[in-house]
């Protein structure tokens, strides 16, 4: 007798939108591109990430965390898509930075494993329900936040899939990234986060020092470059003589006696 399996089940748990701390750029417009307003018929680009790793609660908390800091670094994503009509039928499309929010997703897939996933050779449908925001196209983003979040527990991992809309992120770039080499799984990604901000700084720092010594043993060799880099403009179109060399070189001349025509001793 041959046991049915279980029919995968996904239950949603939350839902929710998350906001950057602040408004800071509430009034910015972000004016759209040709390649941005041919994208707008098609639907949003959906990306995933699949871990052999379960969260705990506290590490869903630190990702609605982790997501609000984000969108304080790139208020486009928390904004809305606005079109406004203007003069014979025409429609002018950009992103206004409202920080409308982005929305966040917590779901569970009770009957699922990363195995279940990774073994058949073509994606299993229950895949296309670890995304928000399916079906929509990019021109609803003036109704749906450009940025969707969902992550969906397995039994023995997650799913963390995007949804994006295409004003926002090429599709093309994304694919590349994809093809780099992923990280591990995190499970503090804020303080990781910060660790590399830190690290980042102090490089600049380091760089910033390294320029400022090269650019002292350079006065030191040539002390005349304080001088030219205090000229005018258009002091370097006159010429100088002092850094410019002989150009006119007297050819030695191999003869001990010279004759003079009887034109020159006339003169004379």
């Amino acid at each position: 007798m041959i046991q049915a399996s279980a029919m995968p089940v996904i239950r949603l748990i939350s839902a929710s939108t998350i906001q950057a701390p602040s408004q800071a750029d509430s009034a910015q417009k972000i004016h759209l591109t040709p390649w941005d307003l041919v994208a707008l018929p098609i639907k949003m680009n959906q990306k995933g990430l699949l871990f052999h790793h379960k969260p705990s609660s506290s590490q869903i908390q630190h990702l609605r965390h982790s997501l609000s800091t984000t969108l304080a670094f790139f208020p486009l994503l928390a904004g809305r898509l606005m079109a406004t009509e203007g003069k014979n039928n025409t429609t002018y499309c950009h992103i206004l930075c409202n920080n409308k929010g982005s929305l966040f997703v917590h779901a569970i897939a009770e009957n699922t494993r990363v195995d279940d996933i990774l073994q058949p050779k073509y994606v299993p449908s229950i895949v296309n329900s670890f995304f928000p925001l399916n079906g929509v196209r990019n021109c609803e983003g003036t109704s749906h936040s450009l940025l969707a979040v969902q992550v969906t527990e397995l039994v023995d991992g997650v799913f963390i899939g995007f949804t994006i809309n295409h004003v926002v992120a090429d599709g093309e770039s994304l694919w590349n990234r994809d093809k780099e080499h992923l990280l591990d799984f995190d499970p503090e990604p804020e303080r990781t986060f910060r660790r590399r901000l830190q690290q980042a700084r102090l490089y600049k720092a380091a760089e910033s020092t390294m320029d400022a010594n090269n650019a002292d043993n350079a006065n030191v060799a040539n002390p005349n470059v304080n001088e030219q880099q205090g000229r005018v403009l258009g002091s370097f179109s006159a010429p100088t003589a002092d850094l410019y060399g002989k150009s006119i070189v007297v050819p030695p001349i191999a003869a001990n006696n010279f004759e003079l025509k009887p034109q020159l001793v006339t003169l004379v």
